[in-house]
């Protein structure tokens, strides 16, 4: 079945199913199958990739090499051989689609062997990014309403990702931070250091799916996504000053939030120094720019006490 897959994904032979189809069948086998059978499939995607006659299919193949190495390791036993094929491919002069997947995939195997098979089956925009050997777009939210786009792949994990998150927004010391997983529960969790990005996009996916089967199309399920914020309060760098910023964000939002014990007088008092860094000192005049904003600068339950 796995040969009528790949050969099938190929355009190898006549079949009803599209690419995508033998994609996920193929994924789906492999994910819960042994090391010997992954070998076999990798074994496969060579055999029919060497002196094929069609550039499309060989093409093919070696877009399936990638979605593969997305999902499952070689074994250890293999992996050496497969490294030695993806080589071999590189100075294809007369295929420089082939060189291109080929480089890309050589130096894909060994963070896979290092990673193991992921949980889920790559979502279609993952796959699609595979086929094209293009990065998925993610969006990483921070606590003051902002957010950033950042490309990521299926080999991208949460440290790598907190690091690039970094390098992005200009904190020299990263690690005070981390990349949490925010549920519309409020339920939050730090990512494992390991954890790919991708992978955990695709088991919230489906959830939802599973959520929307049981509960009906249009019906509000729990949705997730990234938050980028402080994890631990180090002593950083008042140079630092993007991280600085971080950590002032992180403070105030925690305040409001109620997640600090805070007395209603110091609320009042960091709410003011709060307005000041944001507008400067007090012009003298009535201040409407704060006008119908408190809940932004005072926790919920002060603000409630004062209403009549």
């Amino acid at each position: 079945q796995c040969f009528r897959n790949v050969t099938g994904f190929m355009g190898d032979r006549n079949t009803n199913k599209n690419n995508m189809e033998h994609c996920y069948k193929l994924l789906n086998n492999m994910l819960q199958s042994m090391e010997d059978l992954r070998n076999e499939v990798y074994c496969q995607i060579c055999k029919q990739t060497k002196n094929n006659p069609s550039e499309d299919s060989t093409l093919a193949g070696w877009q399936l090499m990638v979605i593969c190495l997305a999902c499952f390791p070689p074994g250890a036993l293999l992996k050496d051989y497969l490294m030695a094929y993806c080589n071999e491919n590189i100075d294809h002069a007369n295929k420089p689609q082939v060189s291109q997947y080929a480089e890309f995939a050589l130096h894909r195997v060994n963070p896979i062997v290092k990673l193991g098979a992921r949980r889920e089956l790559p979502t279609h925009v993952e796959v699609e990014a595979c086929k094209r050997l293009q990065p998925v777009t993610v969006r990483v939210n921070f606590l003051d309403g902002k957010y950033v786009m950042m490309p990521v792949n299926s080999w991208t994990t949460a440290e790598l990702f907190a690091e690039m998150l970094c390098i992005r927004l200009g904190i020299e010391n990263s690690k005070p931070f981390a990349v949490f997983e925010v549920s519309s529960a409020d339920e939050e969790r730090v990512l494992e250091p390991d954890e790919r990005i991708l992978d955990l996009v695709a088991y919230w996916g489906r959830l939802i799916q599973e959520d929307r089967s049981k509960k009906g199309k249009n019906a509000e399920v729990e949705e997730f996504h990234f938050v980028f914020k402080v994890r631990l309060f180090f002593e950083i760098s008042d140079d630092d000053l993007a991280a600085v910023e971080m950590m002032y964000i992180q403070a105030t939002h925690d305040v409001v939030d109620a997640r600090y014990p805070c007395s209603e007088q110091d609320s009042i008092t960091l709410a003011a120094l709060q307005v000041q860094e944001e507008f400067g000192d007090h012009p003298g005049e009535d201040c409407s720019y704060i006008t119908g904003q408190m809940r932004k600068y005072l926790a919920e339950k002060y603000l409630e006490d004062q209403e009549p």
